[in-house]
């Protein structure tokens, strides 16, 4: 598939809270044809093994703590290649 921006798709023109929900909309997608889809058994084994961590580990933070990483633009505060998210454990 070839490499779509937002300006391609005139998704740039959304407000930033129809981007969200577009988001959500998407997301919402992908989860159902995964959830709808068969799993190959090493994978079905993985998500087994990170679902009982979760349990036994629960992270008290919210929703999106575990997105995509922010750069630092050259803060010094953090690590190379870590997010705020890697506190929440």
């Amino acid at each position: 598939m070839a490499s779509v921006s937002l300006h391609d798709l005139g998704l740039d023109r959304l407000s930033i809270e129809e981007r969200l929900q577009l988001a959500d909309a998407i997301w919402d997608s992908v989860v159902h044809d995964v959830e709808t889809s068969p799993l190959p058994e090493w994978q079905r084994a993985e998500l087994q093994r990170r679902l009982a961590d979760s349990i036994a580990n629960p992270m008290p933070c919210g929703r999106g703590a575990m997105s995509k990483p922010r750069h630092s633009h050259g803060r010094s505060d953090e690590p190379a290649g870590r997010s705020s998210a890697s506190s929440c454990r």
